[in-house]
C-alpha cells in the first residue's frame, strides 16, 4: 500500500471505535472506507449516506 492510507489511519481507527463520528470521518477520508470495505461496497454505502446527509442539512 502507498502512503495515503497511512495518513488516513487515525481517521480509520477512530471511525471504527466511535460510530457517532463515523459519518464525518468517512466524508473527510473516504479512502478509509474504500480500504476497509469490499470492492464495490463504497458506492452502495454512499447511496445510503446521501439521504441521511440531506436530513442533516448536508449537501448531496
Amino acid at each position: 500500500m502507498d502512503a495515503a492510507p497511512d495518513l488516513a489511519q487515525p481517521f480509520c481507527a477512530s471511525a471504527e471505535r466511535e460510530s457517532s463520528y463515523m459519518l464525518p470521518q468517512l466524508l473527510w477520508a473516504p479512502e478509509c472506507a474504500q480500504a476497509t470495505m469490499p470492492t464495490g461496497t463504497w458506492r452502495e454505502t454512499w447511496a445510503r449516506l446521501r439521504p441521511a446527509l440531506a436530513r442533516l442539512g448536508g449537501h448531496n
